[in-house]
């Protein structure tokens, strides 16, 4: 009967898109930043600590130099139907937080005024890209400044990380983003030139 054959033919259609809403993945597009790193300091290489231990740091401003501030990923593992990843969240605050995060757990004193020496900065690159894996790359102009003001050296510390996971995860999405800024931060305290003005500022110069 027509009846019979248009029921039929419904549930079939409900029958074959039922994997593709199964599959369905929730938009990635008011994404919260969360702090997680999954690697270790090791992974990244020593610092040198010689004449610094003893120095305080502080962490100044930062600013969001991107174009597109709320686009921070996409996943391509599809060329054809590109899903984005934003965040309403203050990518150049998550920057911060995850610097002053790292130099601590290196070893240095990071405090809140009159310090030795004073680090700002502008998010300049904050993206990850998933393919078959998620790969980040984290790009940070740094001005390094004495406490009376005097600019001590500028440069660009440059962080990446790649890890697998489940696709378009959230959190994967933020433990790479976490691994790029440290390891952007690993980056600048290996950099000999900043080490350098950090010997010339602390105690142990006086």
């Amino acid at each position: 009967m027509l009846i019979d054959r248009l029921a039929s033919g419904i549930l079939a259609t409900l029958l074959l898109g039922a994997p593709a809403a199964a599959h369905a993945k929730k938009p990635l597009t008011a994404m919260a930043l969360q702090w997680s790193p999954t690697s270790e300091l090791s992974e990244f290489g020593e610092v040198d600590l010689t004449g610094i231990g003893a120095l305080e740091l502080q962490l100044g401003s930062f600013d969001d130099e991107r174009d597109v501030r709320d686009r921070v990923g996409e996943n391509r593992e599809d060329d054809a139907r590109v899903m984005l990843v934003s965040t309403p969240d203050d990518v150049a605050a998550f920057v911060r937080q995850g610097l002053q995060a790292t130099i601590g757990r290196v070893g240095l004193r990071t405090v809140e005024t009159d310090a030795d020496v004073v680090l700002s900065g502008a998010v300049r690159r904050f993206f990850v890209t998933e393919r078959h894996t998620y790969v980040g790359e984290v790009a940070i102009w740094l001005v390094a400044r004495s406490r009376a003001g005097e600019l001590l050296w500028e440069g660009l510390a440059n962080g990446s990380a790649t890890r697998f996971g489940r696709s378009y995860k959230a959190e994967n999405y933020n433990e790479v983003f976490s691994d790029s800024v440290m390891g952007a931060a690993m980056a600048l305290l290996q950099n000999k030139s900043f080490a350098a003005v950090l010997r010339e500022q602390g105690p142990a110069a006086e």
